[in-house]
């Protein structure tokens, strides 16, 4: 039973006829809200107003609540902002500690769920926050303060690490192809290449520190000891991670010198470009000379023919 409390549900009481029990347990001041909590069908969610903040509370069993058993029959808690970002911290603050720390359950069991927990909590992790354009590891931390020595005699353990592994190596794979992706298109400008090099500089940088922090060495360490099959890939994509990110920094410092002339051309008329050719042709030899990535051929001959992509031209100005 699902008990949602909050303001703004004048939608719901509209709808009286389909819950199923209106009043359950009343507002109260020291909790923030006024208003009444409502028994909702998963169909009428959709009828509830935006809230910033709500409290639930969970009748763990269909026995009466009093003020003596509520501690111990409903589950209750507050999300805040955006859900999938408060479920995340929920379930990382609150849930998986608790879980990776019982040694009540029989082994079984447990083995069971915390492998599924961490392919929930990776996939969760990185589709928190690839809304904001950026690629997160997803570290368990189960193994953390255990010896390597001790974690390979726990083959369920090395397991779940191991899915782990797999995890990172597959969203490393996605990053490094989108590069293949942008670059192979021809109908970029050059100031959205600047943006993208500009990003991807971003991306590349935050996951090459986070490839180095201790959690992850500590599972490479754990996995090596252990003599697991998924170490070799994921180091050699590690190392163009690596790379990567120095050729998208360089990429981008020498690609900046640009971004000034390519806003000017956007917005000037034909018979005006002429004018400007000569500093921008001068521009790019610079980077032909210096750049250590950018001065192929094929690279070249791209930054040209973007230069007729510029916006504005397809304007008639």
């Amino acid at each position: 039973m699902l008990l949602i409390f909050g303001e703004g549900l004048d939608t719901l009481r509209e709808c009286d006829e389909e819950l199923s029990q209106a009043f359950m347990i009343g507002a109260s001041d020291s909790l923030g809200y006024h208003g009444w909590a409502w028994t909702l069908n998963s169909d009428l969610l959709s009828f509830m107003q935006t809230q910033n903040q709500i409290v639930y509370f969970i009748r763990q069993a269909p026995v009466p609540i009093t003020p003596e058993n509520f501690e111990a029959t409903v589950h209750f808690g507050t999300v805040r902002g955006s859900y999938i970002p408060a479920l995340l911290r929920l379930l990382n603050g609150v849930f998986a500690p608790q879980i990776f720390r019982n040694t009540t359950w029989p082994e079984s069991i447990r083995n069971h769920f915390a492998s599924h927990l961490h392919r929930f909590l990776a996939c969760l992790t990185d589709t928190r926050y690839k809304l904001e354009g950026r690629t997160v590891l997803y570290v368990p931390t189960e193994a953390v303060n255990m010896k390597p020595e001790a974690v390979v005699k726990d083959k369920e353990l090395v397991q779940r690490l191991e899915t782990s592994m797999i995890h990172w190596t597959r969203q490393i794979k996605e990053v490094l192809s989108a590069q293949e992706t942008v670059e192979t298109g021809e109908n970029l400008g050059p100031l959205e290449e600047i943006e993208f090099w500009h990003n991807r500089c971003m991306d590349l940088s935050g996951i090459s520190k986070q490839l180095v922090k201790p959690g992850v060495k500590h599972i490479e360490s754990i996995l090596s000891l252990a003599k697991s099959s998924y170490l070799v890939p994921f180091m050699k994509l590690a190392q163009q991670i690596q790379d990567g990110s120095r050729q998208a920094q360089s990429n981008l410092t020498f690609l900046s010198i640009l971004k000034e002339p390519y806003q000017e051309l956007a917005f000037m008329r034909p018979k005006d470009i002429s004018s400007k050719l000569p500093r921008l042709i001068s521009l790019i030899r610079i980077i032909w000379v210096n750049s250590p990535h950018y001065n192929t051929r094929e690279r070249l001959t791209a930054l040209f023919r973007k230069v007729c992509v510029c916006r504005g031209w397809d304007r008639g100005l």
